[in-house]
């Protein structure tokens, strides 16, 4: 997920909030899905950034002379991660 999907989500919302005037849909309604559009924009904008930080791949390992041999310095941590959100918390 990129940006463009957090942007689309915004868009949504927005374009939601201007139909919602014209549509006299009741404020109490308008509010309830506002709330939930706008959980999404947030959700996707996180994502993104999540997404952007990679998964820890910090290149090539370094190799240096070492009075053994040869040393490989190598701080690459690849892995997955479960994340628990405030979502998951409710």
């Amino acid at each position: 997920m990129d940006q463009r999907a957090a942007l689309e989500a915004f868009c949504d919302l927005e374009r939601y909030l201007a139909s919602g005037a014209e549509a006299h849909r009741g404020l109490s309604e308008i509010e309830r899905e506002s709330e939930t559009r706008g959980r999404e924009v947030v959700r996707r904008s996180l994502q993104a950034h999540l997404d952007a930080r990679g998964d820890g791949d910090v290149g090539d390992a370094i190799v240096v002379g070492g009075a053994d041999g040869p040393v490989v310095a190598s701080h690459k941590r690849r892995h997955t991660r479960s994340l628990i959100t405030i979502n998951h918390l409710r």
